[in-house]
């Protein structure tokens, strides 16, 4: 398929830039750090199963999710690859962690407990890998910092296999480092502690993506990368020149109707825009339903024809309004982005956030949900993903509860 030929609402996801930052940060470390990549909430958008598969004939060999049916969705296309759950797991998936063989982040003595028991009532499978999680401040997951005795326990718990521990920095993309070198510095001295007292900890990671960005020598054995992965700055605050980021996504809709009105006449629910003047507006087969920001509304802009043109009334649920007096050439179904880019024009993922109050996560994690994906490697259109339907997402979910 040519570029040209694609028609209608849709996203898309550029894979050469997608392995362009992945190399941005492998190329920062010795070959000894272990570059992992989060691909929680479905690769940020941007479709976890293409996504971690081009990384992987990249060389990735971890990724980190959130969720235990996210791993199981991974481990059952990707057998070969070391999946770590960043999040809790309720005591009765717990066996799928160890059917799946899974990496598990604890945060409690209950949690270890609970795995151990799994484990040796299971003995004819191997131990159970873990990754403990330390609270240094974030204040969500993870033992705390000061109990370092409790941490020291887990060392005595058989099937468990301690495979790592890390923490999370909370304001690594703040232009003030001060919190997030005190929180690597509390991480490294419990470290030493746990060593000192015969625990082996094995692999340490600290560094998400404003760490590997403004904190590079603080990588200590694995870093995480994010947001970064997908061509975004964590921050505006964060060095922007210490690796060359390039955004992975496009959102693009088509035009479904044009009509003039008159000095006076409103548009969309509650008349929030009136015009003063005769204009011509177009409205868009798109809306909040599809990850369009309703905060857009009277704010945002999109490209049209190789021009901005600016949104009039509210972002309603299947549809949006563009003001598009003055532009002769613009007919029903030509195509409008969103944020992306045209040959003159560019409306970046940031500035989108920015207009809708939000930020760049919030962005791509909510776009595109019900839009067809589609996917372009080595420039050229490698496949068109069609969304997922109801019943399909309906059986997904039976299968993780049920397998």
């Amino acid at each position: 398929m040519k570029k040209s030929d694609l028609k209608g609402a849709y996203v898309k996801i550029n894979l050469d830039n997608i392995v362009h930052n992945y190399h941005e940060v492998r190329d920062l470390f010795d070959e000894q750090v272990t570059v992992s990549c989060v691909v929680k909430s479905d690769a940020y958008g941007h479709g976890e199963g293409e996504v971690v598969k081009t990384l992987i004939e990249e060389g990735l060999g971890f990724i980190c999710v959130s969720t235990v049916y996210e791993a199981i969705r991974l481990r059952k296309q990707f057998p070969d690859i070391q999946i770590l759950i960043l999040g809790y797991t309720p005591t009765y998936l717990l066996p799928q962690v160890m059917t799946y063989e899974l990496i598990q982040t604890i945060s409690s003595i209950e949690e270890a407990e609970a795995l151990s028991d799994l484990a040796m009532e299971n003995s004819d499978h191997h131990e159970i890998h873990i990754h403990i999680k330390i609270n240094t401040g974030m204040n969500r997951l993870g033992f705390d910092v000061e109990k370092p005795e409790e941490i020291l326990r887990l060392k005595n718990f058989d099937g468990i296999s301690i495979d790592g521990i890390f923490s999370h920095l909370h304001s690594s993309d703040s232009l003030d480092k001060t919190k997030a070198m005190k929180q690597i510095q509390v991480f490294s001295d419990l470290i030493q502690h746990l060593e000192e007292g015969h625990m082996q900890v094995g692999t340490k990671h600290i560094l998400n993506s404003g760490g590997i960005i403004d904190l590079t020598d603080h990588h200590m054995d694995m870093v995480r990368q994010g947001i970064m992965l997908y061509g975004l700055y964590p921050s505006q605050t964060v060095d922007h020149h210490k690796v060359h980021l390039k955004e992975c996504m496009e959102m693009i809709s088509y035009i479904a109707s044009i009509r003039k009105i008159s000095p006076g006449q409103g548009v969309s629910y509650g008349h929030t825009f009136i015009a003063k003047k005769p204009m011509t507006i177009a409205t868009v087969n798109m809306g909040y339903s599809d990850g369009l920001f309703r905060h857009l509304s009277n704010l945002g802009q999109v490209i049209i024809s190789d021009q901005r043109r600016p949104i009039v009334g509210r972002v309603c649920m299947n549809m949006f309004m563009v003001d598009i007096t003055g532009m002769e050439d613009v007919h029903v179904e030509d195509p409008v982005i969103i944020f992306g880019a045209s040959d003159h024009e560019h409306i970046s993922i940031d500035e989108t956030a920015k207009r809708a109050g939000t930020i760049s996560y919030d962005i791509v994690c909510r776009s595109g949900y019900s839009l067809p994906r589609v996917y372009e490697r080595f420039g050229q259109i490698m496949k068109v993903e069609e969304p997922m339907l109801i019943e399909n997402r309906k059986a997904k979910m039976e299968e993780h509860y049920v397998s």
